[in-house]
């Protein structure tokens, strides 16, 4: 069983919005108040066509089955911190029925060689507090945590 990773192309903007209602079930079933439940794939579209350099798609004979989506973050030094370069991956994908296959990790190696293409030192993400199974993959891969985001819902004050 090979993996290919592949940059994705202006053709596999349909098969990357099936793909991301992967993503999009995770993140309704885990927080159900703050997001749809089925992606809108027209809405989406438009949004990844500009981005398909930074988007790479894993196919498991010859079956695209995952994806990752990534760019390059740049801060400049202020006051208080340093100038930091990065790239950051706002999505990881994997096709449930083919997971623990090695589809997410070989994804991975492909942004972090992205990032040492581009002479970038580090590779940062989010994922939801809740999404145990990404935390650990996650760790498993070598990230560690150093930014905690918090919330506090508070009542609605409007009156009606």
């Amino acid at each position: 069983m090979t993996i290919v990773v592949r940059t994705a192309t202006a053709a596999d903007l349909d098969v990357l919005a099936e793909l991301n209602q992967v993503v999009q079930n995770v993140h309704a079933e885990l927080y159900p108040n703050d997001f749809r439940t089925t992606v809108d794939a027209e809405g989406l579209k438009p949004q990844l066509a500009p981005q398909l350099a930074n988007v790479a798609i894993a196919e498991l004979e010859g079956r695209p089955v995952g994806y990752i989506w990534f760019n390059e973050q740049t801060r400049p030094a202020n006051p208080f911190s340093a100038a930091r370069r990065c790239l950051y991956v706002h999505h990881l994908s994997v096709l449930p029925e083919t997971r623990r296959r090695g589809v997410a990790a070989a994804l991975m190696r492909h942004a972090e060689a992205y990032a040492e293409s581009e002479a970038l030192d580090e590779v940062a993400l989010s994922h939801w507090a809740a999404n145990t199974g990404a935390q650990s993959f996650f760790a498993a891969q070598g990230f560690t945590p150093y930014v905690l985001l918090l919330r506090k819902k508070l009542s609605d004050t409007t009156e009606g």
